[in-house]
């Protein structure tokens, strides 16, 4: 039996001396991935969330419904949408979204917004919700301020009417009183001729306090009433006309 192989050269031979010789054959296998479709995995949803579009691979996409069902549709794109079609019982089912800035819209109007334009309207109903909130509560302390103001208004009037009537009521109790004339005592007597009413059993004069020079005097002939009406209201003597005590009583009108 003979053996053949690669000679390895002994040592001392006139051939130039080998330490080795390795023979390597190499399978070298390259795989390539084939590159993924820029459009796979890009969803869309409305705004309520209850459809969606998904594209799963480069010719497949996902359609959510409003009842929640899940649809596999082929799709090709064309020049601004995307053709969906679904073959059921031998017959087509077609349906078109076409791309605009927000994301997709259907044949029927349904927008179908990407994730950036759905986070960009959340962004904008959030401001517009806190814009609202703002308003809304601006409006509140407006509205309370309003009442708040109004309420003191009606509470500095009720008390001022309060203190006006009060104030009626003790002019009247301390503008009232009777008692006797004489003209040695005369009675005095807080009097308003405009607001008051008087009563004496005789002739009496009534002597103006603060300018004596200034009085009156009723014989109670009704002549004269226009007259001491036009009197100023204070205080005054009250003195009988004769020589006898007079009764007198005098009332401050509401």
């Amino acid at each position: 039996m003979s053996v053949t192989g690669i000679p390895y050269p002994r040592y001392g031979s006139s051939l130039s001396p080998w330490k080795g010789l390795l023979v390597v054959v190499s399978f070298v296998i390259v795989l390539q991935a084939s590159p993924a479709d820029s459009s796979s995995r890009e969803s869309y949803r409305t705004r309520d969330g209850r459809s969606s579009i998904t594209l799963v691979s480069g010719n497949e996409l996902e359609y959510r419904v409003h009842d929640g069902t899940i649809y596999l549709y082929k799709y090709s794109i064309g020049e601004g949408s995307i053709r969906a079609v679904q073959t059921i019982l031998g017959t087509q089912q077609i349906l078109y979204f076409h791309r605009v800035p927000e994301g997709l819209r259907s044949g029927d109007g349904t927008l179908y917004l990407s994730p950036a334009a759905l986070a960009e309207a959340e962004r904008k109903e959030a401001l517009a919700r806190q814009a609202q909130e703002k308003a809304r509560a601006e409006e509140q302390r407006r509205r309370a301020e309003q009442e708040r103001v109004a309420a003191e208004q009606q509470r500095v009037a009720a008390d001022r009417e309060a203190a006006k009537q009060r104030a009626a009521e003790e002019l009247r109790l301390q503008h009232s009183g009777k008692g006797f004339a004489k003209k040695d005592q005369p009675l005095r007597a807080w009097i308003d001729p405009q607001h008051s009413s008087t009563h004496g059993t005789a002739p009496l004069r009534y002597i103006f306090e603060e300018h004596p020079e200034l009085s009156f005097e009723d014989h109670f002939d009704g002549r004269n009433d226009k007259a001491f009406a036009s009197f100023p209201a204070g205080w005054y003597k009250i003195v009988p006309v004769g020589d006898q005590g007079v009764y007198f009583e005098w009332k401050q009108n509401p």
